[in-house]
């Protein structure tokens, strides 16, 4: 089984036909971004610090180097705070920013067997599809569908199925009542005495969600 980060999963499972997020897919192309700022946090390349980003480290790990673009992006800020990341990745939605993070992620799912691409026939003549491993999605579907009353015991799980949630992404692959089960534990979680850091990391997300989701709307 290869290992595979947030934002890994996450673009496996959002990823349409033509190898990115779809064009109106608003709060899918935030949540990749978000998934990248805590890859980049378990990875002790960053910090978020209430609204702050610091850069603990410039050395970005080998599993985590789909994220480079991330990276370079976060080190040209002169002031790194949730704010001006989604300047740099909301609002208008930087397209140049966008698809620079997602051809990069896009590639190592490539080099680890996981994204393909077929030239097919269509009604204008032939083009290139892309196809996420189906194994591979099946695997992740079924890790959450486990997950449902043990989130708090894997915060890599629990980040995932809280931003698959929050760009509508789940409806595809699960059933109204699954997805009514998720609702409810992560209600349960956030009424709950938690550990620090899994209340905290919930937390970020929330934030993290609010700043970047309000620069896309405005």
């Amino acid at each position: 089984m290869k290992h595979l980060t947030i934002s890994e999963q996450f673009f496996l499972l959002v990823m349409n036909k033509k190898g990115t997020i779809g064009a109106l897919n608003d709060y899918g192309k935030v949540s990749l971004v978000m998934a990248g700022l805590l890859d980049l946090q378990n990875a002790e390349v960053i910090e978020i610090r209430d609204s702050e980003v610091l850069i603990l480290n410039a050395e970005l790990p080998v599993e985590y180097s789909g994220l480079a673009p991330l990276v370079e992006k976060l080190q040209s800020l002169k002031k790194r705070t949730l704010e001006k990341v989604a300047d740099a990745y909301g609002g208008t939605f930087l397209e140049k920013e966008l698809s620079l993070l997602i051809a990069s992620i896009r590639e190592q799912l490539i080099k680890k067997g996981l994204v393909s691409k077929k030239s097919e026939e269509g009604i204008f003549g032939e083009k290139i599809n892309w196809y996420a491993d189906e194994p591979e999605i099946e695997r992740i579907i079924h890790s959450i569908r486990k997950s449902f009353s043990s989130m708090e015991e894997n915060l890599d799980q629990l980040a995932l199925v809280l931003l698959l949630q929050k760009s509508n992404a789940l409806t595809q692959y699960l059933s109204k009542h699954d997805q009514k089960m998720i609702k409810d534990e992560l209600k349960a979680l956030k009424r709950s005495d938690l550990a620090k850091d899994i209340q905290k990391m919930m937390g970020v997300i929330d934030q993290l969600y609010t700043v970047l989701a309000v620069a896309v709307i405005i």
